[in-house]
């Protein structure tokens, strides 16, 4: 949704989430020195443009679906926009 290339991975042309298995999108590597752009108004930028929740998460996070139920795993630093 912030990136063209995500939309192109999923097959899609509109913002919804992904596959239809959950109803969040997960955007990886916040606050990353790989990705330098990834930060705090980069996450509010793409979270403007969805209607559903979006974690973004940097690189010593994990989102856990077990039983239906969502949790993360973080030694590090993680939003979710809801």
């Amino acid at each position: 949704i912030g990136d063209t290339a995500d939309l192109h991975v999923l097959g899609a042309t509109t913002v919804e989430p992904p596959f239809g298995l959950f109803d969040w999108y997960l955007k990886p590597h916040l606050y990353s020195p790989d990705f330098p752009e990834r930060d705090d108004a980069w996450a509010d930028r793409i979270a403007a443009r969805a209607d559903f929740p979006l974690y973004f998460i940097d690189d010593e996070t994990a989102v856990r679906v077990r039983d239906g139920k969502v949790d993360v795993v973080s030694e590090g630093r993680w939003q979710l926009h809801p």
